[in-house]
C-alpha cells in the first residue's frame, strides 16, 4: 500500500526532471511538513537541493535520510560523500564508520575512511583500518602498499 503523500512526492521528482527545482522543492517540503516520518521525500529533497548547488542542504537532508533508513548502504555512501565534498570531515567518517558497522567487509567504505583519517593526519589509525582486510602471508599487497604510499604523501609537510 502506498502513502497518500506518495503522489505529491512522485509529482515533485517529475518537476525535478523537468528542472523545475523550486516547485519540486516546495513540493517536497510540504510532504515533509505533513507527513514527516516518510523516507522519500527527504531523500529526493536531498537531491533536488543538491542540483540548486546547496551541498550543505544537501547533506542534511541525506542524512535524516539514512538515519531513518539505518542499513541502507546507498544513502549512508551518498552522505559521506557530500560531507567530504563540503569539507565536513568529521560527518564523513561518522558516515563511513555507519557502513561499516552494516557491513565490515566493505572494502570501499574501508578504503574511504582510511584516505580520510590519514588526511586529518591519522595515521596509525588510517593503517590499522585498512590492515583488518589483511590476514595472514597475503598481507603485502599491492593494493595496501599504494595506500601506505598514499597516506604517506599526505602526511608529508
Amino acid at each position: 500500500m502506498t502513502s497518500p503523500m506518495s503522489w505529491p512526492s512522485n509529482f515533485a521528482w517529475l518537476w525535478q526532471c523537468r528542472g523545475r527545482y523550486e516547485e519540486a522543492r516546495v513540493l517536497l517540503t510540504e510532504v515533509i511538513g505533513r507527513v514527516p516520518n516518510l523516507l522519500d521525500p527527504y531523500r529526493k529533497l536531498a537531491l533536488v537541493v543538491e542540483e540548486q548547488g546547496d551541498r550543505g542542504k544537501a547533506l542534511e537532508f541525506c542524512m535524516i535520510a539514512a538515519r531513518m533508513a539505518k542499513t541502507n548502504l546507498n544513502l549512508w555512501r551518498r552522505a559521506a560523500t557530500l560531507a567530504a565534498l563540503s569539507g565536513f570531515n568529521e560527518r564523513s567518517l561518522l558516515c563511513l564508520m555507519e557502513i561499516l558497522k552494516t557491513d565490515q567487509e566493505d572494502w570501499d567504505a574501508r578504503w574511504d575512511l582510511g584516505v580520510l583519517l590519514a588526511e586529518i593526519g591519522e595515521t596509525c589509525q588510517a593503517i590499522k583500518g585498512i590492515q583488518k582486510k589483511y590476514q595472514g602471508p597475503e598481507a603485502v599487497d599491492a593494493t595496501l602498499e599504494s595506500l601506505l604510499a598514499e597516506v604517506y604523501v599526505v602526511n608529508q609537510p
